[in-house]
């Protein structure tokens, strides 16, 4: 429809158009040398669907119009008249336009207040098995291929952050990488990694299909540590399904399983607002600036203070989290 639009406006304003090409990035193609425009992108041919929805497209317009002359935009009435959220099947979407993030929906009562689920909670939990190994990465997935080996928007881990609690009642210990250097971090990345994990403790992330994501690409980027990464993915807990399955539901949370949502409630002596880096675009966004050789050697230096402090929060953030899903067994 964005491109049968696209030809009304073309053909009104006198240019013929012959034939109508989707032109896209083709995600599967992977560098190898000099970048390759003709395979980076992909066409397809799409003038029969387009022509068949230049009808409907002119038809729209005048009510498009009609809402761009409203002056204000719609509100979210449809959230206050709603009589059983917990039920709505709309209830993960309009939480996303709301908060800006996908995230799963909590499956829980909708009542105010808190719900703790402490036997669900407790199975969870005792099947983790010491040392606990917190984790979270932070990575890098520019359109264009940065290294060999990369697909366009692949997520390239550069840095991460580990937690380590050898035991309930054992120090914390703080373990962290970041590449200082623009080059594929992964060999460099998984070495360290591997020097930092033991062969047996549970790993424990929020949103688990993201880090298990990159663990996978990395034992195909660095073959020699497959078994290694691997076994991380099978030692993997999702600390989120606590909140996502509802077992602790706090209606502060606002219907999000975010740990910049779930953070403030449970554990707000810990605050992204402190730092100078608050999220993971920013932190993404700033590994080329830090590996930038013209960039100022002081800008670099409180940068990498930056980008490791909003790391470590990150784990550190699930490490108290998970001791205030034990208190409340």
């Amino acid at each position: 429809m964005d491109m049968a639009f696209q030809r009304v406006c073309l053909e009104d304003a006198g240019l013929k158009i012959r034939k109508t090409v989707h032109v896209h990035i083709d995600n599967q193609y992977v560098k190898q040398g000099a970048i390759d425009p003709e395979k980076l992108f992909a066409r397809t041919d799409v003038t029969h669907e387009v022509e068949e929805l230049l009808p409907l497209c002119r038809k729209e317009i005048p009510r498009a119009l009609a809402v761009l002359g409203w002056g204000t935009e719609p509100n979210l009435d449809i959230i206050k008249n709603c009589t059983d959220p917990a039920k709505c099947e709309f209830r993960a979407c309009i939480l996303q336009a709301i908060e800006g993030e996908v995230e799963e929906p909590i499956v829980s009562s909708g009542k105010p207040g808190l719900t703790v689920n402490k036997e669900a909670i407790r199975e969870e939990l005792d099947a983790l098995e010491y040392p606990l190994y917190f984790l979270d990465y932070e990575t890098y997935g520019p359109a264009i291929p940065p290294f060999d080996g990369y697909r366009p928007y692949q997520q390239c881990p550069f840095q991460y952050s580990i937690h380590i609690l050898t035991s309930p009642d054992a120090g914390l210990e703080h373990v962290e990488f970041l590449m200082d250097e623009f080059a594929d971090p992964a060999a460099t990345l998984v070495e360290s990694l591997r020097g930092h994990v033991g062969d047996t403790g549970g790993v424990i992330v929020w949103h688990m299909s993201f880090e298990a994501a990159r663990n996978a690409e990395l034992a195909r980027m660095v073959p020699k540590y497959d078994a290694f990464m691997s076994s991380l993915n099978e030692r993997m807990f999702d600390l989120k399904t606590i909140v996502s399955k509802g077992y602790y539901d706090d209606s502060r949370f606002g219907g999000s399983a975010s740990l910049k949502k779930v953070l403030p409630v449970m554990c707000p002596e810990l605050s992204y607002d402190a730092l100078t880096i608050h999220e993971g675009g920013t932190a993404s966004a700033s590994w080329p600036v830090l590996t930038d050789p013209g960039a100022a050697p002081e800008t670099k230096s409180q940068l990498r203070k930056d980008m490791l402090a909003y790391c470590e929060l990150d784990t550190l953030a699930m490490v108290e989290i998970y001791k205030k899903f034990l208190a409340a067994l």
